[in-house]
């Protein structure tokens, strides 16, 4: 802000064509970030997720990519929480480690089956985590949460 737009710094992207959507998503620290490219228009189309850790340095790492398969996130504390339709038709959310972000180390926080959307979404951690899951599935408990998310 406040500077001119030709000395911003590319932090993700150049690599893609503009056919792809990319976007970003930070930890409230600024210390992580997300990178999201899409693949296709709609929202179960294929997305590919990297993290980057400002802290240890070395830009962003693939945490899944090639895969046929919808993911969208946001930081909750230091972990990002992915919506996903990877291996559940219905979505599912799973908590990610930025140190140890392999897809075998995702932990499901919840899986929504017979899943239906509604309108609207809190504000808070809890609220953003149900509104990656679709807006909250038919019953609104959720498990397992961390704290500050639940």
């Amino acid at each position: 802000m406040g500077t001119e737009a030709a000395r911003d710094v590319l932090l993700f992207g150049a690599e893609y064509k503009d056919d792809k959507i990319t976007w970003l998503s930070a930890s409230e620290d600024r210390r992580y970030y997300a990178a999201f490219v899409a693949f296709g228009a709609g929202e179960g189309g294929r997305r590919d997720v990297f993290l980057m850790d400002r802290q240890a340095g070395g830009g962003f790492r693939p945490v899944v990519t090639g895969v046929d398969a919808s993911f969208n996130g946001e930081f909750g504390g230091a972990k990002l929480y992915l919506r996903t339709n990877w291996k559940a038709p219905n979505w599912r959310l799973v908590e990610v480690d930025p140190h140890s972000p392999a897809p075998a180390n995702w932990r499901e926080v919840f899986t929504i089956s017979g899943a239906r959307r509604h309108r609207g979404s809190r504000a808070n951690q809890r609220g953003r985590a149900f509104g990656l899951c679709g807006r909250v599935c038919k019953r609104r408990t959720c498990r397992g949460l961390p704290a500050g998310v639940g």
